[in-house]
């Protein structure tokens, strides 16, 4: 299975969270687990986090959650 590099700046998640904060992203991809794709903070670029790519899906379900909320 292929990976994606998700990149958000920091000015859109900033208004909701600070680099101090855990940020994960989950969704169809891990079926909702919550646990292992966990946001990393770039000061240059802002989030980063590799997330697989679900084969034969051009769109995927998906949410954030900052420190477990």
């Amino acid at each position: 299975m292929s990976s994606i590099l998700l990149v958000i700046p920091s000015d859109v998640i900033g208004s909701y969270s600070s680099p101090r904060d855990k940020i994960v992203i989950t969704g169809e991809f891990d079926d909702w687990q919550h646990s292992d794709y966990v946001l990393q903070y770039d000061e240059k670029e802002g989030y980063k986090v590799m997330i697989p790519r679900l084969n034969g899906k051009e769109k995927a379900l998906f949410k954030f959650l900052i420190n477990d909320n």
